[in-house]
């Protein structure tokens, strides 16, 4: 059996997906999560490709 490990970006960039009640841009994801840490929208484009 694999584990699977997610990042602190990726686990915030899921949070905030599951709590959109319809579809988020990337950048509306960003600003989101930027409210409560650091993270840049490269991380949040990694995140939703991983």
């Amino acid at each position: 059996m694999t584990q699977v490990h997610c990042t602190r970006a990726q686990t915030a960039v899921l949070q905030i997906l599951q709590q959109q009640p319809e579809p988020t841009s990337a950048q509306a994801l960003y600003k989101l999560i930027k409210k409560h840490q650091r993270i840049g929208l490269a991380t949040v484009y990694r995140a939703l490709d991983a």
